[in-house]
């Protein structure tokens, strides 16, 4: 498709930079980390609730 080969490269490219500014706060880089811990506690009290 021409539209996936035409924008797709600038869309992706701007997502990234974005992104980029985001994490560059570091309240916001702080946020993650503690989203990615909690998530991460999630997966391990659900991989322990399962039977072995």
């Amino acid at each position: 498709m021409m539209l996936e080969g035409v924008w797709m490269p600038q869309l992706l490219g701007t997502l990234i930079k974005s992104a980029e500014e985001f994490y560059k706060d570091p309240e916001n880089e702080k946020a993650f980390q503690e989203w990615l811990a909690q998530r991460q506690r999630e997966q391990e009290k659900g991989n322990n609730a399962q039977p072995a």
